[in-house]
């Protein structure tokens, strides 16, 4: 067998179809046409065809098309956003339509939750911020509890880029309520 259908066959051969303990019929063999001899395909039997090399193509493609749709529902089902404990999220946000200029800084803790603190007011107010990263879907949640002051708490929810690993936040409280600010994660100058 050239070597180039080797690979066609074993891929072929990693399909997870039921095991028959009969040979297949010529029609069950038909549907996995290709133009070699590919021995015990899939649990089908050795299947050896003939046909023009369009034919052949096209399902060689659409085999590896199910190959690949099979290994990628395994793959796809893990956590979809790694947020790497120790990340900071350290920016200065400015202020607008009933949003005051916020300086950020959160760390991802692990276990998938975020600590750390916002200041206002040119950094004389601040509150400290707990709360947590939903790991499948990246959506957060944490609260706001002022430090001192008047004792507000406010509510900030949002979701993390899975590309970037930005933040866009929504903080809502007395007096507060800010709409989709991009908190981008610190990314420290490189070693000299």
């Amino acid at each position: 067998m050239p070597r180039r259908w080797s690979l066609v066959c074993t891929s072929l051969s990693m399909l997870s179809l039921p095991q028959r303990s009969q040979p297949a019929s010529p029609w069950q063999r038909a549907r996995l046409r290709l133009p070699v001899h590919c021995p015990n395909v899939a649990g089908l039997g050795a299947i050896t065809t003939e046909g023009s090399d369009m034919k052949a193509a096209k399902q060689l493609a659409t085999a590896m098309l199910a190959l690949t749709a099979a290994t990628s529902i395994a793959s796809a089902q893990g956590p979809v956003y790694d947020l790497p404990p120790g990340r900071l999220y350290a920016f200065h946000s400015g202020a607008g339509g009933g949003c005051p200029g916020l300086d950020w800084h959160l760390v991802v803790q692990p276990g998938n939750t975020v600590d750390g603190m916002i200041a206002w007011n040119n950094m004389q107010s601040m509150a400290r911020v707990t709360g947590t990263v939903n790991p499948s879907t990246g959506q957060f949640q944490m609260t706001a509890n002022e430090v001192g002051g008047q004792g507000r708490t406010a509510t900030i929810t949002g979701d993390v880029d899975r590309d970037s690993g930005w933040m866009t936040a929504s903080v809502q409280g007395q007096g507060v309520q800010c709409q989709s600010i991009k908190v981008p994660w610190f990314t420290p100058p490189p070693n000299r």
